[in-house]
């Protein structure tokens, strides 16, 4: 079965619900992308399992980008590197003071994702590696 992407935000004290409403209409629109490259309940929610989330501060909340599609790394080479890039740095450009993880949705863990883990992302996909451990937090044991 083919791992899910997950892109997560942790935002410090959280979004009220018109920036919430906002960010989830300009999303789609800014990153190009059709509403069916999101779950049925649309882009940027809630995270239901915030009580799993790597950083449990009290103040922080988190919100799932809830993107349909498939995780990469070089060691499973099934998503689209490119759109997780881009809503990751969207989200980051979006919402001031708000960290973006990544992860996929077979294993209990996310990993940072800023600018410097998507350059080295992008440049192991364009090479076409699948002999790099990247990064080590995200490493896809188990996947051939």
């Amino acid at each position: 079965m083919a791992q899910g992407a997950v892109v997560n935000l942790q935002v410090p004290h959280g979004l009220s619900e018109a920036q919430l409403t906002a960010l989830r209409e300009r999303m789609p629109v800014e990153c190009g992308l059709p509403l069916d490259d999101f779950y049925c309940d649309g882009p940027l929610v809630p995270e239901p399992d915030e009580w799993a989330m790597p950083v449990q501060d009290g103040v922080s909340r988190w919100y799932r980008a809830n993107l349909y599609k498939a995780f990469w790394s070089p060691k499973y080479p099934r998503g689209e590197p490119e759109l997780i890039a881009r809503v990751a740095a969207w989200l980051e450009a979006n919402v001031p003071g708000g960290d973006v993880w990544y992860g996929h949705d077979g294993a209990d863990f996310l990993t940072p994702f800023g600018p410097d883990v998507r350059a080295e992302m992008l440049s192991l996909w364009k090479q076409g590696r699948s002999d790099s451990e990247w990064p080590s937090a995200t490493r896809d044991e188990g996947h051939e």
